[in-house]
């Protein structure tokens, strides 16, 4: 094992664009039926189908989810990183492979009193790097009390597991707990949340307005150890469709993200 190093590392990457808009773990607090953002509670029957390009297309992602009959959710991300360069040890191009990373998440919500939801989550994970690969397993929990008609706290225990080891080195999964805080008034929404992680914890604050009817802007910070990421977007809700859209600048490149919904 390395001392400060975590596999799946990928599992840290929030796939909807509404969380990412906020500020990521902002949204403990408010996940509106994301069953991967926290698990707990029920959650209305929804369809969702995200897909994101980060860096500038140097990492894709993509998520496909399903929340049914009130208490389940499913879902499916998959990571990819394309034409990575392979080079012999004198530096000479050998050609390129790909990496990619895939977890299976079924969850269980439910809400044991007005006041009060629970959830837990189990993962399937699988890396695999050129002719390398690994798989393992996971648990998520999630709980959100509303607090009254304007304030609600969540937290959420994320990635506690074990993985194989991956040529030849066992690395941790990456454990951590969330906290957050979220204020509700009218068309405004606060929220503020931390990730307690003891390789790289995090800050998040956002806010979501609802402009008229069907559109909601958002914008977010998220500090860490690494630096300050702004996110910005906005989502459009009409009958049963929902449209979200977030961007995130990094001075590695930037990323977007665009998440379709169906309620059914």
């Amino acid at each position: 094992m390395t001392s400060g190093v975590t596999g799946a590392t990928f599992l840290k990457i929030i796939p909807g664009a509404r969380p990412n808009a906020l500020g990521e773990s902002a949204c403990v607090a408010t996940p509106d039926d994301d069953a991967i953002l926290n698990t707990a509670g029920e959650k209305e029957d929804l369809v969702t189908a995200t897909g994101n390009s980060q860096f500038d297309g140097l990492v894709n992602q993509q998520n496909l989810g399903i929340n049914f009959s009130k208490h389940y959710s499913l879902n499916i991300i998959r990571v990819g990183v394309p034409d990575i360069e392979k080079t012999d040890d004198s530096g000479n191009s050998e050609g390129s492979f790909d990496a990619q990373n895939l977890a299976v998440i079924l969850a269980y919500g439910w809400k044991p009193n007005d006041k009060l939801s629970l959830g837990f989550a189990g993962k399937f994970i699988q890396e695999s790097i050129e002719n390398e690969s690994t798989s393992g397993v996971a648990l998520d929990a999630g709980a959100l009390y509303k607090y009254n008609s304007n304030w609600t706290f969540g937290a959420t225990l994320n990635n506690l597991g074990c993985e194989s080891a991956f040529i030849k080195e066992t690395s941790p999964l990456p454990l951590n707990l969330k906290l957050a805080a979220a204020y509700n008034q009218d068309k405004l929404t606060l929220a503020a949340g931390i990730v307690i992680d003891p390789y790289n914890p995090k800050l998040n604050l956002g806010g979501e307005y609802q402009l008229v009817d069907i559109l909601f802007l958002r914008a977010g910070v998220a500090t860490s150890s690494s630096g300050i990421n702004l996110s910005g977007g906005f989502g459009i809700k009409k009958n049963d469709y929902q449209v979200d859209y977030a961007f995130t600048p990094n001075e590695l490149g930037n990323t977007h993200r665009l998440t379709v919904g169906y309620r059914f």
